[in-house]
């Protein structure tokens, strides 16, 4: 879907009464952006400066997006990095275009979600994701629950709704983990002003420091649901190779690159196959094969002539080896 079907009007009004609302001038240009699947997001050129505008989804409570602007206030309000809300001529942030979805107004910063894999995260920013969780966790913030399927109270339905879906291997670890979800007194569990969607797209990166972006579902569950998404979504790594809309299998948050195989133990004689004298060797002028060593009574026939060939073959399988690299996952 189109990110701008999902606000069931044209943006190109909207845009320009919150850029006329905020001082920003006349609208130059907009860019709908593909990241994300509920609001739509546009990176939006203005004579004044260029912003992201956050046009609800049609589909939103009537209380979703003042519940959303309120929740961004306190949490910026409190030292939480995130993109500068632009206010209208009257102070509020909140945007209400005549006849169009209500909207925000946001800083553009110079950062990169977790989806792009174009560099590595840095040492210090996984401690700087949980400094950021941390200030949320400590707001004091009271809001209406909204409908988050990835809420703990939601869970308990969700493996038997999935298991038409499922193979019996995973059918069946689906059952257990239910099973097990089922005996955890979720009331006792410490609670706390969750943002409850730490998932790739909504952590920015660029170099220095984090910042959280999207509260529209942040509510009050048990903290340790924030652990889960992180980990369900923020670390985890496809196996599937890097391509349009896929995850890279990069190192997620200082996760280390996964571990290739020791060509050196994995390169075996049966793996050899014909080649000539010193091709693709550097230093070595290719040449006509070498015909096969005579056997002798320390060298079975069967054997003539491999020992030599497969030692060369591993020297280039351990050159091709050093040569890897693993790209990270970064970007938008």
């Amino acid at each position: 879907m189109n990110p701008a079907d999902r606000i069931a009007a044209d943006p190109r009004p909207i845009l320009e009464h919150a850029a006329r609302r905020c001082g920003l001038g006349r609208v130059l240009s907009w860019t709908p952006i593909t990241t994300g699947f509920e609001d739509c997001n546009i990176d939006t050129r203005t004579e004044n400066g260029r912003v992201v505008v956050k046009i609800f989804a049609a589909w939103r409570d009537g209380d979703a997006p003042r519940r959303t602007a309120r929740l961004i206030t306190d949490a910026i309000a409190a030292g939480v990095r995130h993109p500068r809300l632009y206010p209208d001529v009257d102070g509020d942030v909140l945007h209400h275009p005549p006849g169009g979805a209500a909207c925000l107004v946001l800083e553009r910063v110079d950062a990169r979600d977790y989806y792009s894999p174009t560099r590595a995260p840095t040492a210090a920013e996984p401690g700087d994701l949980i400094a950021q969780t941390t200030l949320i966790h400590r707001l004091d913030t009271r809001v209406d629950p909204v409908a988050d399927p990835w809420a703990v109270t939601n869970i308990g339905p969700t493996p038997a709704a999935a298991e038409p879906y499922l193979t019996d291997e995973h059918r069946a670890l689906a059952r257990r983990a239910a099973a097990v979800f089922a005996t955890i007194d979720h009331r006792a569990l410490p609670h706390a002003l969750i943002h409850a969607d730490l998932t790739k797209g909504n952590v920015l990166a660029d170099g220095r420091d984090v910042q959280v972006i999207d509260f529209a579902v942040a509510g009050r569950h048990p903290r340790i649901q924030e652990l889960a998404v992180a980990a369900a979504n923020l670390t985890h790594r496809p196996r599937t190779a890097p391509g349009p809309g896929r995850d890279h299998r990069g190192p997620v948050l200082g996760g280390k690159p996964p571990r290739a195989p020791d060509l050196r133990r994995t390169a075996r004689v049966s793996d050899v196959r014909p080649r000539r004298c010193g091709d693709g060797i550097p230093g070595r002028r290719a040449g006509p094969a070498r015909p096969p060593r005579r056997p002798t009574r320390d060298r079975p026939p069967d054997r003539a002539g491999a020992g030599r060939t497969a030692r060369l073959r591993r020297r280039q399988l351990i050159r091709d080896r050093s040569q890897v690299s693993v790209a990270s996952p970064f970007a938008r």
